[in-house]
């Protein structure tokens, strides 16, 4: 491999780090503090100093070789560690601050479905970039501990304990879509789509998670990394299914009995209509589906009883009023093709093992440990 992966003494070692740990410390500095202010304009200066600064500090630790002893090589892995993250939320930020300003922030203020998109795809944002800062801090400081000798006098951010998942594995929301051939072809070559699809691919997400939620819940935690810890307090009715659940919370305007009753009874079903076929950005539609799937999921831990008996429900339809909306003229198969609860459930969990025993091993395994 040659020079680069020549073995040095430690001192050696540590005196040459000292000197790329300063370069980093200041640009590093001033953006976790113009983050705790808020203060956009500082985070923008930052940004632009990392992504000036921080690759040539890489190459730097790349060619001072490396230290003999086990703790000295920890301390050279947070500290290249810490130098990336740096690099990639400084890129997440730059990316968020253009959102922002090319368009996002007009929507976030503009009201009804496209500010309530925009809000929650700035939110996701946010957190992401922040999160990427918070666990850079975490090796930045473990690695100045080992240079210095000295703890800051703070405790460093939680970067994860060994053998946990690594946040690097596509979005719970991304596994469920994926599951459906149709919806992965179609929303492959999409770059906008009508709001009653946004609407039923959520109800999908949303069920799905919450399925999942519901046989994890006694054991949370290796899971809910994957999603945004957001859940909706709604009211909501074991006889209701859990897709039309989420239809009802997120698009009472369009789904909800009373919005289409008083709009057949004023002569306004075209209003309906438009609506329901209005555009929305995929990328506002991607932060929605997000949300929905971190709903579904903390509804399913927080109330597993209430997803069995939604399960239930939809495994035992009442077979009158469906005959009855059948003969009305509603879309549907004569007779209910009705799935138990038990396949229900393992239908979802087919497609987490899957997609966990590539992405997230540690959740694959707690998942048989939970299911057994």
């Amino acid at each position: 491999m040659g020079f680069l992966s020549r073995s040095i003494p430690d001192d050696e070692w540590t005196n040459s780090a000292r000197t790329i740990l300063d370069g980093a410390i200041e640009p590093a500095t001033a953006l976790s503090d113009a983050i705790r202010r808020e203060d956009m304009e500082r985070q923008a200066d930052a940004i632009l100093e990392i992504t000036r600064r921080f690759p040539s500090l890489k190459d730097s630790l790349r060619g001072i070789g490396s230290p003999t002893s086990a703790e000295a090589r920890r301390a050279k892995k947070n500290l290249e560690l810490a130098l990336q993250d740096y690099v990639d939320g400084a890129s997440q930020g730059h990316k968020l601050l253009i959102d922002l300003r090319e368009g996002l922030g007009g929507r976030i203020t503009s009201g009804g479905f496209a500010g309530r998109a925009a809000t929650s795809r700035f939110v996701f944002q946010e957190s992401f970039y922040k999160d990427i800062v918070k666990k850079a801090e975490g090796r930045l400081e473990t690695a100045r501990t080992f240079l210095t000798g000295q703890p800051e006098g703070r405790p460093a951010p939680d970067t994860g304990k060994p053998g946990r998942n690594k946040a690097a594995g596509p979005p719970l929301t991304q596994f469920f879509i994926d599951a459906v051939d149709e919806l992965r072809e179609s929303f492959a070559r999409q770059k906008q789509l009508t709001l009653s699809q946004v609407a039923t691919t959520g109800s999908w997400c949303f069920s799905q998670a919450a399925i999942l939620g519901m046989v994890v819940s006694t054991e949370p935690d290796e899971f809910l990394g994957m999603v945004l810890q957001r859940i909706d307090s709604t009211r909501i009715s074991e006889e209701t299914s859990l897709g039309y659940l989420v239809m009802i919370t997120n698009y009472p305007e369009l789904y909800s009995a009373d919005a289409l009753a008083t709009a057949v009874a004023s002569g306004r079903s075209k209003d309906v209509e438009r609506l329901a076929n209005s555009s929305v950005l995929m990328a506002d539609a991607r932060m929605g589906w997000s949300m929905d799937t971190a709903m579904g999921l903390g509804v399913g831990i927080r109330r597993p009883d209430f997803i069995r008996s939604c399960l239930e429900a939809q495994a035992h339809p009442n077979r009158k009023d469906w005959a009855n909306a059948y003969q009305a003229g509603l879309a549907i198969p004569a007779e209910p093709d009705a799935m138990s609860a038990d396949d229900q459930v393992e239908g979802v969990l087919e497609v987490c093992r899957a997609y966990f025993e590539e992405y997230y091993p540690h959740a694959k395994r707690r998942l048989d440990e939970l299911t057994r």
